[in-house]
């Protein structure tokens, strides 16, 4: 499109801020506009998509992808946990950051921030983490909600939104609701100390509004653009100082598009407004209703509008003083327009629709390189729902598709409660990467050149898998020591290499099984699985695979899926499991939830080994001390015993199940309440009550309880 490669490379220089090297791009790159700065990737894509280079899954979260100095940074997890990768998927640290748990949706909402060695992420119930990337340590903390928004405040979602990212500060909503209370504030980043606090104006409530704002370079200005619940506030970066500010009222879903002097917001559909000069006044072009939800659904390029809407929408325009009563008239007549949705491509100063496809749901929508990337969810015929992601061509009449795909993922991948949800993460393009969560983190390879290397990689290891077939034992022996000098990269051989477990040979069979223990979690399901084939001739071999193995990080999520899938299996993980780290309780919680009551139990009881460390699964587990039948109730709080005092929010449905009809459910509850150790009078007179109970292990637990809490 002409002009647009121009634009693009001027965006790439009016960053918020000048990047050093150990600085990631902010949440959906550059001014937060969902431009990402890229060159060399590719125009048109093959039919199945472009090569997938790896995937891991982090856990239950929202939160998207930050690239910095050659890493890749992303929170995850009921516990979150920071995870560190390189490029070509290596785990290379992880940083505990605390609970991500909410009664709706739990996981991190927030993209990290990167800089200076420091990394910056939250939680959804406010806690702001300053993490040194040197120490893998928490240097500093705050809590947006208690130290500066004066309480809670109205977040039934947590705390959703990422910070911003200015020179040596953050810069964050503290979610306030009272007039005393600044809406917006800056921490340094090393430090957390304040930097400065934007003054609230008298009667004013921010309360959050559920989306994060923009940092965006105006000219010679640095500006903050928050949307709140009832405004949206325009500050100076440096200073904090409040330039302007325009009403609205709910909740808003689109973070701020800015390109080239036009900004895109959301007031309850969409609005565009032209910045003065310095940034410091706006004037108002136009409306349109159809905004849709949860996603970064929109870049402005070339003074047009890519988005997800309704294409029936008619713009509407502030009223002029030439304006007629029967101009005003019109606008109140105007009837409600029929219902659709498609990507659209807007005119910038009008809002009218240029050009429009039909589309399946709302969905991402960034661009990079001249090109634009979408990604919305779809319902496959087995019924799971699987993020599409395609890629437009913007043209002089609107766009055209250049390629689009949907990533293969299995049934343990997409059958996660609310993992639609997840594709609320924005996708990101960097270092000629595509990263896409959905599950697992997925990153797709977006360069010819790299391209070309990974499919000629691909070809020599199906040659090489093709040998481990060969009916001369000197052919399967080469093919197999030239499949072991790549190591991981050997991965798609996977299928040939659990044959090979069965080979006639022993030292191949060996050799397979070294070669799939150092491929580690992607080799998991398939080795367990051998552990109950007939055919494998020596199970010693895949046991041995599955030790090795079983110590590589990532380890546990593919025990767990793999236990999931098939429940013949379930034994042996429940084995496997035990010398996994505790992190992998996380991968717990969506087993513990599931309907299959017995893949319930079987978690429940996996949970427990880990001890404290399954402290992810407690909200899982008081829903089941809650709802379950009387032995999940008495099974969930054996678990919670063994968690001990970190479970302390069970308390209230454990003394509830103190008087439950059946004695299991009653001496578990007992147990399980002497572990947490938390004491109070209802507790001691029923446990007391329970020491004569007819049951004599329910008296005996009893007992043990009331000693454990006594002083």
């Amino acid at each position: 499109m002409k002009h647009l490669t121009t634009l693009l490379c001027a965006l790439a220089l009016s960053l918020p801020l000048s990047l050093p090297a150990d600085t990631g791009l902010p949440y959906r790159g550059i001014n937060n506009s969902g431009v990402f700065p890229a060159k060399g990737l590719l125009e048109k894509w093959p039919e199945e998509g472009p090569e997938l280079l790896w995937k891991y899954d982090v856990g239950i979260g929202y939160a998207g992808v930050t690239v910095a100095n050659g890493k890749v940074y992303v929170a995850g997890g009921e516990m979150s946990y920071l995870y560190v990768f390189s490029l070509d998927g290596k785990l290379e640290g992880r940083v505990r950051i605390g609970g991500a748990g909410w009664k709706r949706y739990s996981g991190t909402r927030s993209t990290p921030l990167v800089r200076d060695n420091i990394a910056i992420t939250t939680t959804p119930n406010a806690n702001i983490y300053g993490v040194d990337l040197q120490t893998m340590q928490i240097r500093w903390q705050k809590n947006a909600w208690k130290d500066f928004g004066a309480g809670k405040g109205s977040m039934g979602w947590g705390y959703p939104e990422s910070p911003l990212l200015h020179k040596d500060t953050i810069i964050f909503n503290a979610c306030s609701r009272f007039d005393e209370t600044p809406p917006i504030i800056a921490l340094d980043i090393k430090t957390g100390k304040t930097v400065w606090e934007a003054d609230a104006g008298k009667g004013k409530k921010y309360s959050a509004a559920d989306v994060s704002g923009s940092l965006i370079r105006h000219g010679e200005r640095a500006l903050v653009l928050w949307p709140t619940w009832r405004w949206l506030v325009c500050l100076d970066a440096d200073t904090g100082k409040r330039l302007w500010e325009i009403g609205s009222t709910g909740e808003k879903t689109l973070t701020p598009v800015y390109g080239n002097g036009y900004l895109l917001w959301d007031p309850g559909g969409m609005q565009m407004l032209r910045l003065s000069k310095d940034g410091s006044s706006y004037k108002e072009l136009w409306k349109r209703g159809g905004c849709a939800g949860r996603f970064s659904h929109a870049v402005i390029l070339d003074k047009r509008v890519y988005t997800f809407g309704n294409p029936h929408s008619a713009p509407q325009y502030p009223r002029r003083e030439e304006d007629t009563e029967e101009c005003d008239t019109e606008r109140k007549t105007t009837k409600r327009p029929p219902k659709g949705h498609g990507l659209l491509c807007l005119d910038a100063d009008t809002g009218a629709v240029i050009h429009s496809v039909p589309a399946t749901t709302p969905g991402h929508v960034i661009a990079a390189d001249g090109m634009i990337y979408t990604v919305e969810v779809v319902t496959e015929k087995d019924k799971t729902m699987r993020p599409r992601v395609s890629l437009i061509k913007p043209t002089e009449s609107g766009f055209e598709l250049a390629g689009r795909f949907v990533p293969e993922l299995t049934k343990a991948d997409v059958g996660i409660r609310d993992v639609d949800w997840e594709a609320s993460a924005c996708p990101v393009v960097a270092e000629g990467r595509l990263f896409l969560r959905y599950g697992p983190l997925m990153v797709f390879e977006l360069t010819a050149k790299r391209t070309a290397a990974i499919r000629k990689r691909k070809a020599k290891v199906a040659d090489l898998a093709a040998g481990l077939e060969s009916r001369s034992a000197r052919k399967r022996t080469k093919a197999l020591a030239k499949l072991a000098e790549l190591g991981w990269e050997a991965r798609p051989a996977t299928p040939q290499l659990l044959k090979a477990l069965a080979d006639t040979n022993a030292d191949i069979r060996k050799g397979a099984a070294a070669l799939l223990g150092r491929i580690g979690p992607m080799a998991v399901p398939g080795l367990i699985a051998a552990l109950k084939d007939d055919k494998v001739w020596n199970e010693g071999f895949a046991a041995e695979a599955l030790a090795k193995a079983s110590e590589a990080e990532g380890i546990g999520a593919a025990l767990v899926a793999a236990a999931e899938g098939n429940r013949a299996v379930r034994d042996d993980v429940l084995r496997l499991l035990k010398k996994c780290d505790a992190s992998t309780a996380q991968h717990l919680v969506r087993p513990i939830r599931t309907g299959d009551r017995y893949l319930q139990w079987w978690a429940i009881e996996a949970a427990r080994p880990f001890g404290p460390g399954a402290e992810a699964t407690i909200p899982a587990l008081i829903e089941q001390t809650k709802t379950g039948n009387q032995w999940f109730k008495g099974h969930a709080a054996d678990t919670l015993a063994a968690i001990g005092p970190a479970a302390k929010n069970a308390v209230p449905s454990l003394t509830v199940m103190l008087d439950h009809s059946y004695a299991n459910a009653r001496g578990s509850a007992a147990k399980a309440l002497g572990c947490i150790g938390v004491k109070n009078d209802d507790i001691v007179t029923k446990l007391k009550k329970l020491t004569e109970d007819e049951d004599k292990n329910v008296a005996k637990a009893a007992t043990e309880a009331l000693k454990k809490l006594a002083p």
